[in-house]
């Protein structure tokens, strides 16, 4: 697949600036995602068991944000978007 003429590498891949294709840009960020979720679920729990109810509510907070986020992340139309700045190509 060092070929840029390769059949295998879509449009996608050839103007990624990461140079992963959307599906896997999308199970990554999915992964990341589910793991910092479920690792503050387990903080939150510490927390909580610490006696610092808030701190751990609010984890559990983002925690739900993040698993939002990867149900989410299946189904967004676009996972990045081509910004273009002024004055730069």
């Amino acid at each position: 697949m060092n070929s840029r003429h390769h059949p295998d590498l879509g449009a996608t891949l050839e103007q990624s600036r990461s140079g992963l294709r959307d599906s896997h840009r999308r199970s990554l960020m999915r992964l990341l995602f589910f793991s910092t979720g479920s690792a503050l679920v387990i903080f939150a729990i510490l927390q909580i068991l610490n006696g610092y109810v808030w701190v751990g509510a609010g984890e559990l907070v983002a925690s739900v944000v993040l698993y939002f986020g990867v149900w989410r992340l299946r189904a967004t139309p676009y996972l990045q978007q081509s910004q273009q700045f002024p004055g730069h190509r």
